[in-house]
């Protein structure tokens, strides 16, 4: 089989696959639409009732608590972990661009505590 028609058939098959993730996709978001709608009943079902939860034949419905944590002020959150000692705070990895950075600006030596990985990969890009 010629290259030509080996990127032709790759680039074919990724098409596809976009295709059809877009539809999966689609799909579920209609499903958890439907899903949320659900839950908006029950919760207001529950509340009106004043119970946390309902159980059924069909299975039991309850309330719990979702929890999420977002910074709104980077310098201030810092500041106070580091005048506090907080460390348990923060979750600490590295960051793959910086590291690249550091191991190109210091003759391909790695920050102290790093694995690093590098391996060739194939890519394709369509024809213009």
């Amino acid at each position: 089989m010629q290259i030509n028609e080996l990127i032709g058939k790759y680039v074919a098959a990724r098409d596809k696959k976009d295709e059809l993730r877009s539809k999966y996709n689609e799909k579920v978001r209609m499903i958890d639409d439907y899903l949320t709608k659900i839950e908006g009943a029950l919760l207001a079902a529950m509340e009106a009732n004043g119970t946390e939860s309902m159980r059924t034949e069909a299975g039991t419905a309850y309330i719990s608590s979702q929890n999420s944590c977002t910074t709104a002020d980077k310098e201030a959150f810092l500041k106070y972990i580091k005048d506090n000692q907080e460390w348990g705070l923060l979750d600490a990895r590295p960051l793959k661009s910086a590291v690249e950075v550091y191991i190109e600006t210091n003759d391909g030596e790695l920050p102290p505590g790093i694995n690093w990985r590098s391996e060739s990969v194939v890519r394709i890009r369509r024809a213009s």
